[in-house]
């Protein structure tokens, strides 16, 4: 999907899911874009990178306390991105992301 349209659905998913957005802006290398956001003790970010016209690179990083990545939180939340663009499973549509769940600290 488009970038713009990503980062509607993933706000939207996020909202769906109980977490608060604390901010949203452009990435500071390339086109791309960052969601800074809190919920259940865990601070999340989402980078949005643009790979082309219709294709978002989506990097998803869900942080408990300095040492602990959740990658369940950060997976559901490009579950539920995707299923509000429409996108499921192999036979995925336009509509849907390229997710990279992260286990370390991404650089947005």
């Amino acid at each position: 999907a488009p970038l713009l349209q990503t980062e509607r659905a993933t706000l939207a998913a996020l909202r769906r899911m109980g977490i608060k957005v604390e901010s949203v802006g452009k990435a500071e290398e390339g086109n791309g874009r960052f969601i800074k956001a809190v919920g259940a003790e865990r601070q999340i970010e989402v980078g949005l990178e643009p790979v082309s016209k219709g294709t978002t690179r989506m990097r998803t990083v869900a942080k408990q306390g300095i040492f602990f990545r959740d990658r369940a939180t950060a997976a559901e939340i490009i579950l539920q991105t995707e299923k509000i663009l429409g996108g499921s499973g192999p036979n995925r549509t336009a509509g849907s992301v390229d997710p990279i769940i992260s286990g370390r600290g991404a650089p947005f």
